[in-house]
């Protein structure tokens, strides 16, 4: 039995890249997180993401465990998952993680990618703003923002972006053009 498995490999990233996705953190920090949960090095994940399978089944459970609770998969990832790290109680895991039942909602998710203001006060053109929430609730998807260098077009983009951010957090979801 061969202890490489290439879609382990790949469902594993996956489980890191959408837990990370989630918590709004990095990929190494999440790494190093279910590393230390496990008492690795987290060079011993970069290890496992190339398809090296873990020879200890707890790393395979804590890693499980993070990608249900903390990644939101679903049961079947789960079975693929453990089938991949030739897991040998599959169904128990399986039935512990999770149980057959109603599905359990998934938090929508927040995007706050927006890079840091480069000035200290944004002076808000009223006009301006609303000509860009207009176009944007406008069928079409772009709003070029056209003026010379200097007056301020990247800090109105970044303004509309958070106000956007922040309708549709607190709507609880997309608005209409953003």
């Amino acid at each position: 039995m061969s202890s490489r498995n290439e879609t382990f490999g790949r469902l594993l990233k996956i489980a890191i890249n959408s837990i990370a996705t989630y918590e709004g953190k990095t990929a190494p920090i999440i790494e190093e997180e279910l590393a230390e949960q496990v008492g690795l090095a987290g060079s011993a994940l970069q290890r496992y993401k190339s398809g090296y399978l873990p020879p200890e089944p707890r790393t395979i459970e804590v890693i499980a465990e993070a990608s249900i609770r903390r990644g939101l998969f679903s049961r079947e990832w789960l079975e693929r998952f453990l089938h991949a790290a030739r897991y040998p109680q599959t169904e128990r895991l399986v039935e512990q993680l999770c149980p057959l039942g109603p599905a359990r909602p998934r938090p929508p998710r927040v995007y706050e990618n927006l890079p840091a203001p480069t000035y200290s006060q944004f002076v808000e053109r009223k006009t301006a703003f609303a000509e860009v929430i207009e176009g944007l609730n406008k069928r079409s998807s772009a709003v070029i923002i056209v003026g010379l260098g200097g007056n301020g077009k990247t800090s109105l983009a970044r303004e509309v972006a958070g106000f956007c951010l922040k309708a549709a957090c607190s709507h609880g979801r997309k608005s209409k053009g953003y």
